[in-house]
């Protein structure tokens, strides 16, 4: 028995990632308050300012888009949060030389091969990235 508690914590870590969202719009927000509650940790980036925001749901917020600092702060996921108007700029932007492990990046407001098919040629071959599309409508989010 005592076998099964270490495997239960164990399995309890692991599911409790650090999540890094780029691009802090209302559908990024709903995710990173569902992921706050359920015992995740949120670091955020955005063109705009979302300090205080953030600081409401104890998640820690880079200013002014600063992505290397964002980047160099230990990532397991990065959900790329940008709107498909806007992601290849976004991804175009990314100082991949800054982080310090490997990576998931995930987009979850484009069309699922746009923003794949643009990290697959920006980033190296060695990155995670996984793809999906958002499936709700555009009310999903909102509060």
């Amino acid at each position: 028995m005592h076998q099964h508690q270490r495997t239960s914590t164990q399995m309890n870590f692991k599911l409790h990632k650090l999540n890094n969202i780029l691009g802090f719009g209302p559908f990024a927000r709903f995710l990173a308050k569902t992921m706050v509650k359920q015992g995740h940790s949120i670091r955020a980036t955005s063109r705009s300012d979302y300090t205080d925001l953030c600081i409401h749901l104890g998640a820690l917020f880079f200013r002014n888009g600063d992505m290397t600092a964002f980047l160099e702060s230990n990532n397991d996921v990065i959900l790329l949060c940008a709107s498909i108007l806007s992601v290849s700029k976004v991804i175009k932007s990314i100082p991949f030389h800054a982080l310090k492990q490997p990576a998931l990046f995930a987009d979850v407001l484009s069309v699922k091969e746009y923003p794949r098919d643009l990290l697959l040629q920006i980033r190296m071959c060695s990155a995670l990235t996984r793809c999906s599309g958002r499936r709700a409508g555009k009310m999903v989010g909102k509060t």
